[in-house]
Order: structure tokens, then sequence, then C-alpha cells
């Protein structure tokens, strides 16, 4: 947005003459010192004194001669003490109207202007910045619209500082994954250390301190009020509101009243104030830039990642703490080891080999057809549940994934029907039919409606466990020749088998939690376009006899009891003979 740029750029410039501003207060203070220096050694005010000074003590002693003398201790008391009173006052107005005068108030004047004309605008943009995204946000959050504008702001920032990053990063450094109350996630279990990002914190404190700029209530009224606000403006963001013209016209009261002491004190704490304001906001903006810089760099290692294996490199590491900084507890906690570390290096390696490109290519035509900015992944695997359980939207850390669906019930396999039915995306939950070996059963009070994550929340479910289908499977081959021949794109949807590259041992592709591969197709949406993924697991999600914990499954979605099916006999797949073949291959099919 341009006004973010230009608020961003005006703020940079503002800081730069606030420097200025500072350097010049201690000049005036330096030169008001001087002067009063050289007022007590008489070189300012001799003439005054004399001529003025000179006239009264000869008419007190014509007056006392005229009156033999009675006149004096009146005259010593009144005539000459007024006289002196006068005088005083004429030297503290003088040395008032000479500082005032002076070349160096004359440059300060100037300093002065800028900066508040600076300070206007960046106001004037502020404002606007808000209003133009509190209209955006309308009907959202009442905080979303502070936050979009926070997320032009690190933007800006950004261009600023000649870093360029996708418009998702920006977002997921600011927003948080379900933001809306309605979704109904709640956040403190979310968990991810982005919650609490740097970013997101410095920003809005950025544009909170921006909100002091220009304001006029810090340096006006009596010297005292001038003193008091310099004072509590050592505090902090104070420093930023300070009235500088105010402040000067105050400070020459102060001089013209004989206070010459407190006028030079309080052009120095405000010097310090502003000082200390400007260095408070200048780290945080400093702050923001490594952060973004930090980013960019993490992204650049992404891109140069190199061949599969099972060691990590030193840029290998930086890619793992940034995800470790910003991932949930579930997923750090995975990665402590370095064998689990390499392979999530891997699975980037994976996603970026065999997504990046589609993604490239879907994005181009999204943006000529003018749709949204939205596709859909579906991921094929090998899967089991396990008797672990963690909140569902720890599949979904970042702004990026829109959501995540599931479609059998817990503890069930779906077969090739089911399978190839969600990958083209025709099959619907009333078109479902379940199978079971040794009893008649169906899922009682079955919801009709697929399993989203975002709906769940922070509801718990069981940890889902991914195994990738290897070089010697039949169905590897048969996945592998739909690949090559661009076969696993079907309307919106990428359909992406989890198959073990080629030439690169199974060892490198052991089994993985879901969460760690959402996370992963996270970082890379987010960091690589600008589009956002809903992404659909076909896959089983049975369980083993160890890990029968119906009790628990009851409170999520559905159940069903040990070698239950899911198919479905309400579509046939004439148009999808191959893609049809290669899930029979993977899934089975339940006669």
């Amino acid at each position: 947005m341009d006004i973010a740029s230009e608020l961003c750029e005006e703020l940079f410039s503002w800081l730069k003459q606030r420097k200025l501003c500072k350097q010049q207060l201690m000049t005036l203070a330096q030169k008001l010192e001087n002067l009063r220096e050289e007022m007590n050694k008489g070189q300012v005010v001799t003439n005054s004194f004399q001529v003025a000074g000179g006239t009264a003590l000869v008419g007190a002693g014509i007056l006392t001669l005229c009156t033999g003398g009675a006149a004096a201790p009146f005259l010593a008391l009144l005539g000459v003490a007024s006289v002196i009173s006068a005088t005083t006052v004429d030297v503290f107005l003088k040395l008032a109207e000479t500082w005032s005068s002076s070349s160096t108030m004359k440059t300060a004047k100037g300093i002065i202007q800028k900066d508040e004309e600076i300070g206007r605008n960046i106001q004037r943009l502020q404002e606007r910045l808000l209003e133009t995204c509190g209209e955006q946000a309308r009907g959202a959050s009442s905080s979303d619209g502070k936050h979009e504008a926070a997320v032009y702001m690190l933007k800006a920032i950004g261009i600023q500082s000649g870093i360029q990053l996708q418009d998702a990063l920006y977002q997921n450094l600011i927003f948080v994954v379900g933001s809306a109350a309605a979704d109904g996630v709640k956040k403190s279990l979310l968990a991810p250390a982005i919650l609490t990002n740097i970013a997101l914190t410095l920003t809005m404190a950025v544009i909170t301190d921006i909100g002091f700029i220009g304001l006029k209530s810090a340096a006006k009224g009596s010297a005292k009020v001038v003193a008091n606000c310099t004072a509590q403006a050592l505090g902090g963001a104070l420093g930023l509101a300070i009235s500088l013209p105010e402040l000067i016209k105050n400070c020459n009261e102060m001089v013209g009243n004989n206070h010459v002491t407190e006028a030079s004190q309080a052009l120095r704490e405000a010097a310090q104030a502003i000082e200390q304001a400007r260095q408070e906001l200048k780290t945080k903006l400093d702050a923001i830039q490594k952060k973004l810089r930090d980013i960019a760099r993490v992204r650049d290692h992404l891109r140069n990642l190199g061949p599969y294996k099972s060691s990590i490199s030193e840029s290998d590491e930086e890619i793992v703490n940034y995800a470790m900084d910003n991932c949930n507890s579930d997923v750090k906690q995975w990665l402590q080891g370095q064998f689990q570390q390499a392979m999530f290096l891997n699975l980037f390696r994976f996603f970026m080999n065999d997504l990046l490109n589609t993604l490239k290519e879907r994005e181009e035509e999204i943006q000529r057809k003018a749709r949204n900015e939205h596709i859909h992944l579906v991921f094929v695997a090998h899967g089991n549940i396990t008797s672990n359980f963690l909140p569902a939207c720890y599949l979904m850390p970042f702004q990026s994934i829109k959501d995540v669906i599931l479609y059998s019930p817990w503890n069930c396999a779906i077969d090739a029907k089911a399978a190839c039915g969600i990958a083209t995306g025709r099959i619907k939950p009333n078109q479902r039919v379940f199978h079971n070996y040794n009893r008649n059963h169906i899922p009682s009070d079955l919801p009709q409606s697929w399993n989203s994550m975002r709906s769940a929340g922070s509801d718990k479910i069981p940890k889902i466990l991914l195994n990738a289908v290897g070089s010697d499977e039949e169905v590897w081959r048969k996945f592998s020749s739909l690949k090559n021949s661009h076969k696993l794109k079907v309307e919106d949807r990428i359909i992406l088998p989890y198959l073990v590259p080629p030439g690169v041992g199974k060892n490198l592709f052991p089994e993985v939690p879901f969460e760690v591969i959402t996370c992963v197709v996270a970082f890379i949406f987010m960091f690589f376009t600008r589009l956002k993924v809903t992404i659909h697991l076909a896959a089983c999600l049975s369980s083993g006899p160890e890990d029968f914990v119906f009790g628990q499954w009851s409170g999520q979605y559905a159940w069903v009891y040990d070698n239950t099916w899911m198919t479905t006999n309400y579509m046939d797949f004439d148009e999808d003979v191959e893609l049809y073949d290669a899930f029979r291959a993977l899934f089975g099919e339940v006669s």
C-alpha cells in the first residue's frame, strides 16, 4: 500500500531530523549559558546598566541634596532598589532578545519547522492508513484493522530496507492462524512462538509510537509544566511528542523572567528525552529489519538446499532453528534429534521439487483467470493413527493453510474408490459406505460433513503418522508415471503422492507425523507463493490393537471398530482409469 510506504519513508526521515533537533537543542542550551556567562561578566549589559542605573543614581543624589540627606534612607529602599529591579528585568529581557535573535536560534527554528512538517505528515498518513485498513477489515474482529495496518507497515519497512518477501510472510508475522474468534480456535493452545513474534510485537509498538509524533501536549504551559513533561519524557515515548516550537517559546519566557538555569535545563532534558525516545523507536525498527533479513536468509537457504542427505550443514541448521522458533510444541519436540532434523530438511526438498513448480504454474493460471488465490492439495500416503493426541489446530501452523480435511472416521481404512473420490473431490459425505469383515458396523452419529480441522479448533485428535511409498512397491511406478505425464492435476486440485524420490534410499524417508508435513507445506506456501492451501488427506486412519482408545476418539468426529473400511458405490472412474488403478494398487478395493 502506497500510504504505508510513504509513512515508512517519512518515519525514517523523521528519525534523522529528530537527531538534528536533539543536537540543536543542546547547542541552544550552550548558547544560552554562554550568553548568561557574558552577562555576568558585564559584557552584554554594560550599556544598559550604565544608562539606566547611572541616571537613577544621579537623580537620587540631587534629591538627597535637596532634602538635606533626609531622603537618603527612603530612596535607598525604594528609588534605587526599584531602578536596580527594573535594570535586572531589562537585563534578562535583553538576554532573551539576544538569545532568540541569534543565528543559533535561527538555525534551530529552521530544523524545528522541518521536524514539525514531517511530524504532521506522519500523523496524517497514519490516520489514513488506519482508516483504510479499518474499512478493509470491516466485519472482522475489531483489532484486525490495526493488524492489517501492521502488515502494510512491516512490508514497507522491508522494502525500505531492500528486503523483498512474499505478502503471505508479512501476514503470518502479524496474524495468527484462526485469528477471528468465530473460527473457534483457542489461540492459547496454538503454542507456536509466532503468536508472540517479535515482528508483531515491535510493529504494533511502532504504530503506537507513531501516534505520539506531532502531539503538542508534552511542552505546553508554564515553565514548570515544561520541566515536568520533559522529565516524564525521559521515561519513553513521550519524548516523541515534545512540541519543539512550544518548548522554545516557553524557554524564552523563562529567560525573560530570570529563569535562565531552568530554561537551559529544560532544553537539555528535552534533548535527552528526544534522543532516548528516538533511540527506542530506532531500536524497534532495527529489530524488525533484522527479523526480516533473517527470514530472507532462511528463504535463500531453502532455495539452495541441494541433494537429499542424512546430515545437516550450517545453513541447514539455520533453517531448523527458524522452524523451531516458529512451530508448535509437538513439532519442536520432534525436531530435537539430528536425524529428525535431516529428515525435516529432506521433506523440504521433497515438496520444493514436487510442488513448487506446479504451484508457480497454478499461481499464473489463477492470476490470468482472476480466481480466488486458493488451491486444494491432496496428499496421498500410507497412514495410521496412534494413542497419542494433539490439538487439531496444530495441523494448521500458519495462515497459509486455510484448512485440513480428513475423510474417514478414526480407526478407519479407506479403499481405492474412497481415495480416488477424495483426490478428485467428487465423493460426498452421503455417498460413503462402510464395510467390516468381522461385524455389521455402521458408525453412529456420523456427521454429514467431512472432518475439518479448522472447525475442530482446539479439540484433541489422534496423532497421524504417514509413510512414504518406496520404489520397491508397484504403486510407486504407477504414481511416478502419472506424475511424469502431468496427470495429477484435477481441476483446482493438485494430487501429491508421498513417493520416495528416485535414487533416494527409503531410510531417508521414515515414518513422519502429519503435523510435521503440514508445517513444511505451510512454510513453503508462506515463503514462495501468495496462494493459500486446503490440504486433503487421502490415507488410512487405522490403529494398531494396542492403540485402540475409542473412549477418546468418541470426543471428536466419529470412530469405528477395527477392520472397518470406508468406500463408495455411487461413482465410477471411467474417465480416471489410470488414476484409479494407482489408488487400487495403494489402498486395495473392497468387494
